[in-house]
């Protein structure tokens, strides 16, 4: 083993090239590789300069997405590129649309067979055209049963 490698011959890290920082839910300490100088890995830089912020930049909670951090003087940069962005900015995403309001009351499941005809007979027409106006469901798809004995070996 070659001095200076950065192995401990057990495939692992010198300590003091790994993260200092103690992951509290999983119990161990952060993996995650370190700058030299440094003390803790990128994602956790954000405790380090909590503690010492004295000549070096400071990073702060992504606005975004605080699952990660950026620098303080890049901030404006990074809300130009981070990912969490792209999902905040599509056209067909609405917030919260599947969550319950409080004061909604969850429809019960009523059986088919409970219902008055008048109603299932409405439920039905409307089914029948809802599927007449789909071109989708209009053509059937065939398969030969050669291509599909084919596929099933």
């Amino acid at each position: 083993m070659a001095a200076g490698s950065g192995n401990d011959g057990r495939g692992g890290v010198h300590a003091q090239k790994v993260c200092g920082f103690f992951l509290q839910h999983k119990g161990r300490p952060c993996r995650m590789l370190v700058k030299a100088g440094r003390r803790y890995c990128g994602q956790h830089l954000v405790e380090e300069n909590s503690q010492e912020t004295t000549g070096q930049h400071k990073r702060i909670p992504c606005p975004l997405d605080p699952k990660h951090s950026c620098f303080e003087h890049r901030l404006e940069h990074h809300l130009t590129i981070c990912n969490a962005r792209v999902v905040m900015d599509l056209p067909h995403l609405r917030p919260n649309c599947n969550l319950r309001v409080c004061g909604d009351d969850v429809p019960s499941k009523v059986p088919l067979s409970s219902l008055p005809d008048e109603v299932l007979l409405a439920f039905i027409s409307k089914l029948e055209r809802i599927h007449a106006g789909n071109a989708l469901l209009q053509t059937p798809l065939t398969l030969s049963e050669s291509r599909f004995f084919v596929w099933m070996r």
